[in-house]
């Protein structure tokens, strides 16, 4: 089917595509906001509820972690795809589709009563939840243009809100008869019958054809990504890495070396989703006026500061949870800003066939979930989660040299 097929009103309004002389927020942008931080509320939840979930289903650090392998799994599916879908069924069905599968999703890992099921309702989930972000952040390329930076920062900022409420969400309901810490992810159905109420009529640009051409002349419709595009995908490998392998074991973390009661450890990695959404909200101030590449680099540099003594010090005194906290803060403070600056910065890298590019972040996203933290988990398993997190350490060097690369690479371009 033709992109050109879809129906006119689902077209994003000109003056919010086309403007390049400021930064206009639309109704467009503010759906594509709050589902990027709907997204961000069902994939902060996985990590809280693991301790949860190991404990009624008797799994290892390895088992647990194959529910990271598994969303992951689903996210790589949808990079496989493309921008199939969004040209086939458009942005609209594609957007909205996405969120009601997230809910469908968690839905069926909060009833979930064996490994079996619970992976696979993992699976879904991932699955739709990339088909989900890849959309929003094509739109907001589309909507925005050469503001992209400053709209894909912003709408990072709401995901860290939304992200704040997961691990206080899991503590306040596991201290609750029922529905227990389940009640979190059956929370998710709630936020996006709330959005969709608000701005369920908001149109979505629509994907553009593949064969489309530039007013100079130039083969805009390409398929082949410029190598520079892949030198940021390999700085969001391991950012990605990192963001996630903290988010998705730090309960775990803060539970078996620093002593806390699950409970309090799933709350205390609140501290980590507030310091995310602090660090956006500077970094997309920043953004505006700052070059990205050289804030990417600063926003690595902050997070292995933050991350050594939230790691070390538990291993270093017992008694160093405080420590460890505020390190845990710092680190988010920095890790809030990766993956939005690094998305950016690939998308501009590629605008003209920006929904192939958000399709091969998909799939960089998904191949790093996928490897990094069950791989931690399975090294958790034998050494110990302290000792598993040095994987952490060395992937923060890797993103800051390759970060550096890649951006006097593209400034001599």
């Amino acid at each position: 089917m033709p992109v050109s097929s879809e129906p006119r009103a689902d077209a994003a309004p000109d003056h919010g595509a086309t403007s390049t002389s400021s930064f206009a927020r639309t109704p467009s942008t503010w759906l594509a906001y709050l589902l990027v931080g709907y997204f961000m509320y069902v994939q902060a939840s996985l990590g809280p509820v693991i301790p949860f979930l190991r404990e009624d289903l008797s799994l290892g650090y390895g088992a647990a972690g194959l529910h990271f392998g598994a969303f992951a799994l689903g996210v790589l599916f949808t990079g496989l795809l493309a921008d199939r879908p969004a040209r086939l069924l458009g942005r609209r069905t594609t957007l909205w589709g996405g969120a009601v599968g997230m809910a469908v999703g968690a839905g069926a890992l909060a009833a979930a009563h064996g490994i079996a099921a619970s992976l696979s309702a993992t699976l879904v989930t991932g699955f739709c939840a990339s088909l989900l972000l890849m959309s929003a952040q094509a739109a907001l390329s589309d909507l925005h243009g050469e503001w992209r930076a400053a709209a894909i920062s912003e709408a990072n900022v709401v995901a860290g809100a939304a992200a704040i409420l997961a691990p206080l969400l899991v503590g306040i309901f596991s201290r609750t008869e029922f529905p227990g810490w389940r009640g979190a992810l059956l929370f998710a159905a709630v936020l996006l019958a709330a959005i969709f109420l608000l701005l369920g009529r908001a149109p979505i640009p629509s994907a553009k054809p593949a064969d489309h051409r530039e007013k100079d002349g130039g083969a805009a419709g390409s398929r082949v990504l410029p190598t520079v595009f892949w030198g940021w995908c390999a700085v969001l490998f391991c950012c990605t890495a990192v963001e996630w392998s903290v988010a998705y074991w730090g309960t775990s973390f803060l539970e078996g070396e620093a002593g806390l009661q699950a409970s309090d450890a799933a709350t205390l990695m609140g501290a980590y989703f507030v310091a995310l959404l602090f660090g956006r909200i500077v970094g997309s101030r920043l953004a505006r006026k700052v070059r990205p590449g050289a804030l990417l680099v600063g926003a690595v540099t902050l997070s292995a500061a933050g991350f050594l003594p939230f790691w070390l010090a538990p291993l270093v005194l017992p008694a160093a949870t405080l420590a460890s906290v505020a390190g845990l803060f710092v680190a988010g403070l920095g890790i809030g800003n990766l993956y939005p600056l690094g998305a950016s910065l690939a998308t501009g890298a590629a605008s003209r066939v920006v929904d192939i590019a958000t399709s091969r972040i998909a799939l960089t996203v998904g191949c790093a979930t996928l490897v990094i933290p069950p791989a931690l988990g399975i090294v958790a398993d034998r050494f110990g989660i302290g000792n598993a997190y040095a994987i952490v350490a060395a992937l923060l060097l890797a993103a800051a040299a390759l970060a550096v690369t890649v951006d006097r690479s593209t400034r001599k371009q």
